[in-house]
């Protein structure tokens, strides 16, 4: 009975009696072993075994201290030091991504008509595969039967006109065809320049002889004046002796002397028209020959001239006939068609148009892709890449290995991918990470060796494959790249004056 009355009280104590069990509890914590119990409702000496079944709370606090709890301080510790150093020891792989597709090693095809056409039909659509020869689209010819008339006539024309004119440079007679009109126009031709060039010749064959007669009496004058030279020497010679014996006056001397004059001064007269008219002879003669080489040349030239046209006239005529003929736009190689332009049956085309573009399928195959600016300092020529289909997961399917085989010198723009033939197929707008103008470079990687393994049969890679390249630029720490994006942050932050 006095045990129960001195234990009554107990349930009387306050909060306070509490704290001071869980102080005793802490301060158990820091000794070694089990401790005693302490609790008011327990009696002293209590096991903690049992301890526990009275207050499991009490009894986890006097559980003695593991060494795992004694240490995990340090080996956390001790971890998140190895993780620092190895971010700042072992290095991984910087990776320029650049996206682009399939593209044939040869230039696209681009597929014109010869002519000026109607289109009669389309028989392929974008996309489509297509292989050579296959007729691609079929055009109406446009070139009418009265061209062709015209051509012919014009052929005709020519034809008859290059016949006379070799039958004139070989100085034959032309031979007129009854049957054809453009040959009775040439005879009549013919005839008019024949008989202009004879008349020419004839004027000269007359000029000529008549001087070839100047010539000959001139220098029969030259001859009589000779003798008569001789005879009023001899005269003088005579009337000189005569005076000497005294048998002649000197009147007779000097008349004779005076004919001897007189004669030499017709002489040398009469040589002096020989030669004058030898000259204009040889003159004359040359005027002749060159009308004659003149008129030659003439027809020499006129024959060149018209056998030029007449090969134009023939090429025209012959492209004529096939432009006549259904235009068939053919495939020139196997390929995949890239464009069609926005035509209709029905719509007339020139020559001019591109009316579809081909990508060649059987050369073979690289990559072509845009590259940011951003990423531009960072690849060159040689670089490794991963090349990435988009078709297949790289993880499970593989994909192929490439090097970067060139980097275009200067950036282009968006308006710029047509004029520049630029084949990667990505909007390049999709580049850019901030505001600014959509600019990009090119990149092309050659394919060293497919990777694709588990794929379904029927796939094979072809031109037009949207893919990623992984283009390997490097290595780099992790803090590396930590800081790389921390410090930008800490110094070029909150510097903005708005």
């Amino acid at each position: 009975m006095s045990n129960h009355k001195s234990t009554s009280p107990a349930p009387q104590r306050d909060g306070g009696t509490r704290e001071d069990v869980s102080d005793t509890s802490m301060e158990a914590v820091s000794v070694k072993g089990p401790r005693k119990a302490d609790d008011p409702y327990a009696p002293h000496d209590m096991p903690v075994a049992l301890l526990e079944f009275h207050s499991p709370t009490l009894g986890l606090v006097n559980m003695p201290m593991t060494a795992s709890a004694r240490y995990i301080i340090w080996i956390v510790g001790s971890l998140v030091l190895a993780s620092i150093a190895a971010m700042g020891l072992f290095p991984v792989n910087k990776v320029v991504t650049a996206t682009g597709r399939l593209i044939s090693t040869e230039p696209i095809a681009i597929i014109q008509p010869s002519a000026m056409g109607r289109v009669k039909t389309i028989n392929v659509s974008v996309g489509q595969y297509v292989r050579k020869g296959q007729v691609m689209a079929r055009l109406d010819p446009t070139l009418s039967d009265a061209d062709m008339e015209n051509l012919s006539a014009q052929m005709l024309s020519l034809q008859a006109e290059v016949v006379r004119l070799k039958a004139q440079a070989s100085n034959q007679t032309y031979h007129v065809d009854m049957n054809v009109p453009a040959s009775l126009q040439q005879q009549e031709v013919f005839l008019k320049m024949q008989a202009d060039y004879q008349a020419h010749l004839q004027d000269y064959d007359r000029r000529i002889a008549g001087m070839q007669n100047d010539l000959q009496a001139a220098k029969g004058n030259v001859a009589m004046y000779s003798s008569k030279l001789r005879v009023t020497r001899a005269v003088l010679d005579m009337r000189q002796r005569e005076q000497k014996e005294a048998v002649g006056s000197r009147l007779s001397t000097l008349g004779a002397q005076d004919a001897v004059m007189d004669t030499e001064r017709l002489l040398i007269a009469a040589q002096q028209e020989v030669g004058g008219t030898q000259n204009r002879l040889i003159a004359l003669q040359a005027q002749r020959d060159s009308y004659v080489h003149s008129w030659m040349v003439s027809i020499y030239n006129q024959l060149v001239t018209d056998e030029r046209k007449l090969d134009q006239l023939r090429s025209q005529y012959r492209k004529g006939r096939e432009a006549q003929k259904d235009i068939d736009l053919r495939a020139p190689a196997n390929g995949i068609v890239l464009t069609i332009a926005p035509i209709s049956v029905g719509s007339m085309v020139s020559p001019t148009v591109r009316v579809m573009t081909l990508e060649p399928t059987d050369t073979g195959m690289e990559v072509e892709a845009i590259m940011s600016p951003q990423d531009s300092a960072y690849v060159r020529e040689g670089h490794h890449a991963i090349i990435k289909f988009a078709s297949f997961p790289y993880v499970q399917y593989g994909g192929a290995k490439g090097t970067v085989r060139l980097i275009s010198a200067d950036t282009f723009l968006p308006p710029e991918m047509v004029e520049g033939n630029i084949r990667a197929g990505i909007d390049p707008s999709a580049l850019m990470k901030s505001g600014g103008a959509a600019i990009f470079y090119r990149v092309r990687l050659k394919i060293d060796k497919y990777t694709l393994h588990g794929q379904p049969s029927f796939f094979h890679p072809s031109p037009g494959m949207p893919i990623t390249a992984d283009i390997d630029v490097g290595k780099r720490t992790i803090l590396e790249y930590l800081f790389s994006r921390a410090v930008p942050i800490a110094t070029d932050g909150m510097k903005e004056p708005s």
